[in-house]
């Protein structure tokens, strides 16, 4: 199964959300959202520019690319800014973690949902099909569960 390495990039993917939005809250407790959000950006640039640094090492590029980007493309840092300092918040109060990433998802694939079905940001369009309607119906109930449904300790 070729997807297979996409299913499991996706899963850690997920895991290191997981991870993140537990560790910048635990500093956002400390200190402020702002500053959990800069602390995290700040480290995630200098590793990104050790990774690239070391990857154009071993792996020079083969061609550069001609295309522009479009204005919007640049927007993904302050999406991430805006998603670490917001969840920050989410995860001090009576959410917490579980139910934070839950209605995060629950965002994610409504958001996505609504992307494709209008082609935004480059998407192709994708009409949506009875079975979009049921998955995200599963996964807002799931996310209910979570949210009412915790130990209150």
């Amino acid at each position: 199964m070729k997807q297979s390495r996409e299913v499991l990039l996706a899963l850690l993917a997920g895991m290191l959300l997981v991870g993140i939005v537990s560790f910048n809250s635990q500093l956002a407790k400390a200190t402020t959202p702002l500053f959990a959000s800069w602390v995290a950006h700040g480290v995630g640039t200098l590793v990104s520019i050790l990774f690239l640094l070391g990857f154009l090492h071993f792996f020079p590029p083969l061609k550069t690319s001609t295309k522009t980007v479009p204005w919007w493309g640049y927007a993904g840092g302050l999406a991430g800014a805006m998603t670490v300092a917001v969840a920050s918040m989410a995860v001090n109060s009576p959410l917490g973690l579980a139910g934070t990433l839950a209605l995060s998802l629950v965002g994610q694939i409504s958001f996505s949902l609504v992307s494709d079905q209008f082609g935004w940001f480059g998407l192709l369009k994708r009409k949506l099909t009875i079975h979009d309607f049921i998955s995200i119906s599963l996964v807002v109930t799931g996310s209910l569960f979570i949210i009412y449904f915790q130990a209150r300790s």
